[in-house]
């Protein structure tokens, strides 16, 4: 949202970094019938090196210009990574995103991507649902976020994107390390072979959209927040902790959850709420935090940001007025007007009584 959404950010923190409602999407992560595993979900994102006019990208790059449409009419415009957790630090990743722009030389085509991971062996590791291109716009761009469970042991990975056409099924074009270096040397490990926090609860995902403007001023009264937590290994019972961090860094709860249990990698177990500002919250720029606890020892098990590039503007419903508002002063006059046409008219109908009266009466007296 935003609603500026979500964002989602969406984490779909890009996502919801520029755009309160951002278009969801969902991955299949394939079984490829070995003991890997991943956790996988999906979004459309707009790529933000691309500058649109009348839905044709403009200024696009010297590598982009050489990059050509293949025979079947797609290419891949660019490929981008976000590296996003290394708990033991040993420059191995079992969480990234990866984001892929394509492109169509028509102005509609729908299609889907599946992703594979070459190491020792090759495996699907995702499938996109379909999707469409619209030509070469940026707002098609596909962000896909990658979570490794098991069976990814440490070393150096290619990606390989597949992309095939919905209609018929076939590959339109397949894009590896030999057309994008970057897409060859990713360093992964699977999230077991981390050497910390194995055992602990970890945050793959954060959402959050902001609703609720009466007075139109940018800043939102009400959010809801969805994010999606894993307990690696084991079943848990925690409760969630929200706050809006302001200016001077000051963590402000504006909400507690019930108790819930998150089972292992699973995304059935996401918590979703919905908070209004009722009051004591000036119109500011803030940050969402999240704390989650155990819900047993009440021990702090994470804690947790959404990045400075995904700001709330937001007021409690104290500072939300809408007595400048138009429609409002409009409304207003309108019943007043009601109001006192209905007392003229009924003045103007006590006269009429009394005229009959009167004039009854000077008949009768003939």
């Amino acid at each position: 949202m935003y609603k500026m959404a979500f964002v989602i950010v969406t984490l779909l923190l890009v996502i919801l970094a520029s755009n309160p409602q951002a278009q969801a999407a969902t991955l299949t992560a394939t079984d490829s019938g070995n003991s890997t595993g991943s956790k996988i979900s999906g979004s459309i994102i707009s790529n933000p090196e691309k500058t649109q006019t009348m839905g044709v990208a403009r200024g696009l790059s010297l590598e982009t210009t050489s990059n050509r449409y293949s025979e079947s009419g797609v290419r891949v415009y660019d490929v981008w990574f976000n590296m996003v957790a290394d708990t033991d630090g040993d420059g191995y990743y079992h969480q990234f995103e990866v984001n892929f722009d394509i492109d169509s030389e028509l102005y509609r085509q729908d299609i889907y991507v599946v992703g594979e991971l070459a190491g020792a062996s090759r495996q699907i590791l995702f499938q996109t649902e379909t999707y469409t291109l619209s030509g070469d716009s940026g707002d098609d761009t596909y962000q896909a976020r990658v979570l490794l469970t098991e069976g990814y042991p440490s070393q150096a990975y290619e990606l390989i994107l597949n992309i095939y056409s919905a209609e018929t099924d076939s590959l339109l074009l397949q894009y590896d390390g030999d057309n994008d270096s970057r897409l060859s040397s990713l360093f992964l490990e699977d999230n077991t072979q981390e050497e910390a926090g194995y055992d602990q609860v970890t945050l793959y995902e954060l959402g959050f959209e902001l609703s609720a403007d009466q007075d139109g001023d940018g800043f939102y009264t009400q959010l809801e927040v969805e994010l999606d937590a894993d307990a690696p290994g084991q079943e848990r019972n925690v409760y969630v902790r929200l706050s809006l961090i302001d200016g001077y860094g000051r963590w402000n709860n504006i909400s507690t959850s019930n108790l819930f249990r998150l089972y292992d990698y699973s995304s059935n177990d996401r918590y979703t709420t919905r908070v209004v500002l009722d009051y004591g919250f000036d119109p500011a720029t803030y940050q969402l935090g999240v704390e989650i606890f155990d819900a047993e020892t009440e021990n702090l098990l994470l804690s947790s940001t959404a990045p400075s590039t995904t700001p709330l503007t937001m007021e409690s419903t104290d500072w939300d007025n809408d007595w400048d508002n138009d429609y409002s002063v409009t409304v207003e006059e309108e019943y007043r007007v009601s109001g006192s046409g209905g007392s003229s008219s009924l003045f103007l109908l006590f006269l009429l009584g009394l005229f009959l009266l009167a004039a009854h009466r000077n008949k009768s007296n003939k």
